[in-house]
């Protein structure tokens, strides 16, 4: 089931960088630049995402959550930035600002979501 899992997640990343390049209107060598971006946000979703239980943070969850941002995120990157140049080229800087923002909401919202998964789970045992 997890092999399943693994090629199905590697179906749908390769097909939203695909998709993604195209809208750029170039290749997927495009949607490149937005890897550091995405490991950095990915990171720092990963950090807040221990907020509440910081000394289970470590480098190797940290590396995880960085090389998973890497790889999910550019493309949802290159996306927005595509059609805020579509729309308007001074939206592009806005949707910047609001999707930093938005990472920095995610990560609350994951700290919240596993600090209550880790109270129930003592709560249960």
């Amino acid at each position: 089931m997890r092999e399943v899992r693994i090629v199905l997640a590697a179906a749908v990343a390769i097909s939203a960088w695909y998709g993604a390049g195209i809208l750029l209107r170039r290749d997927i060598l495009g949607v490149l630049m937005f890897i550091g971006p995405g490991m950095l946000f990915g990171l720092g979703a990963g950090w807040l995402g221990h907020v509440f239980g910081r000394n289970r943070f470590t480098w190797g969850t940290g590396l995880r959550s960085a090389i998973a941002g890497g790889v999910l995120l550019p493309p949802l990157f290159g996306a927005l930035v595509a059609f805020g140049g579509m729309v308007d080229p001074q939206l592009t800087y806005m949707l910047f600002v609001l999707g930093a923002w938005g990472a920095l909401g995610a990560g609350v919202l994951l700290a919240v979501v596993v600090r209550l998964g880790t109270t129930s789970r003592r709560i249960q045992s």
